[in-house]
C-alpha cells in the first residue's frame, strides 16, 4: 500500500537529494523537474506530526471544486489566508470546480460507453490566462478504467511540496471519487460490475520547496528511517474517506448544495 503520506515524504526526500537552487520571483527554491509519483487513493489524506495541516479547509476545497464553484464567501471561513488570491475579494479566477463540473459529462459518457476509453481528458489550464493572484498550476486530468479501477492521470505546470501538494493530493482523489460514484451510479443500470478507486498518477515539470519552508523539510525528514512513528494513519477512530464524508456532512447543513 504506497499511500499519499508515503508518496509526499519520498518526494520531500528526492527534492532535497536533487533538487537545484533557482530563484522564483525573488525567492530562493530547490526544483527537480519532470517528476512523477503514485499513490493509492484511497489513502488520500496525507498526515505527519510535523507539518500542521488545516484538515477543515481541505475537506471544504474537496466540497468546494466538486460542487463546481468558485466564491470566496464558500472558502473563506476555513482559511482566511485564502483571500489573498482572489482578484477582486469575490471568486478566484483560477478555481478548479467550474473546468471540471463543465467537462463532467463528456468524462462520464467516455467512460460509460467504452471503459478501456482514453479519451477521457478533462483540461484544467485555461488557455491565454489573463494577469492574476490565481492562475492554475494543473494543466490536465485523465481518467483511465483498467482491471475495474479508476486511475487519474495528474499533469501540473508546478508544483509546491509543501502547500500544495498536501492538499492537492486529496483534492484529485476526491475529483477521482466523483467520477467513480457517477459511473457506477449508471452501470448498475446496465449490470455492468462496479469500479473502485486505484492510484493517482501525478506528474510535474517543476517540484520545488521554497526556502522559506526549508527548516520545515529538515525537521520531516531528520527521522526519515522511523517515519512509521513519526505520522499515522487516521484508521483507529475514521478512515481517510470517512474523515472527507464527515466534513461533507458538516457543509451541506450550512448550506452549500448537495453533490
Amino acid at each position: 500500500m504506497y499511500t499519499s503520506t508515503l508518496a509526499w515524504l519520498d518526494l520531500l526526500c528526492k527534492i532535497e537529494k536533487f533538487g537545484t537552487i533557482i530563484n522564483i520571483k525573488g525567492i530562493e527554491t530547490k526544483e527537480i523537474l519532470n517528476n512523477s509519483t503514485c499513490f493509492d487513493m484511497n489513502y488520500p489524506i496525507i498526515h505527519h506530526n510535523k507539518r500542521e495541516m488545516n484538515y477543515k479547509f481541505l475537506g471544504a476545497e474537496c466540497y468546494f471544486i466538486c460542487n463546481g464553484d468558485n466564491r470566496v464567501e464558500n472558502l473563506i471561513e476555513y482559511n482566511d489566508n485564502i483571500l489573498q488570491f482572489s482578484d477582486d475579494g469575490l471568486i478566484f479566477n483560477g478555481a478548479y470546480g467550474p473546468p471540471f463540473n463543465n467537462q463532467l459529462s463528456y468524462i462520464i459518457n467516455c467512460l460509460s460507453k467504452d471503459r478501456n476509453n482514453r479519451q477521457a481528458v478533462i483540461t484544467i489550464w485555461k488557455q491565454n490566462p489573463i494577469q492574476s493572484k490565481d492562475i492554475r498550476c494543473t494543466i490536465s486530468i485523465q481518467f483511465m478504467i483498467r482491471d475495474n479501477k479508476l486511475h487519474s492521470f495528474v499533469n501540473m505546470r508546478s508544483s509546491d511540496i509543501m502547500w500544495g501538494i498536501c492538499y492537492d493530493f486529496t483534492v484529485f482523489s476526491f475529483m477521482s471519487l466523483r467520477v467513480l460514484t457517477l459511473l457506477n451510479t449508471l452501470y448498475i443500470h446496465d449490470n455492468q460490475p462496479f469500479i473502485s478507486l486505484g492510484n493517482c498518477y501525478f506528474n510535474a515539470a517543476s517540484s520545488h520547496l521554497y526556502s522559506r519552508h526549508y527548516e520545515l523539510s529538515k525537521s520531516i525528514l531528520s527521522n526519515i528511517n522511523n517515519r512509521r512513528e513519526d505520522y499515522k494513519l487516521i484508521n483507529d477512530c475514521i478512515n481517510d474517506w470517512n474523515f472527507c464524508i464527515y466534513f461533507l456532512k458538516e457543509l451541506m447543513k450550512r448550506g452549500f448544495k448537495a453533490l
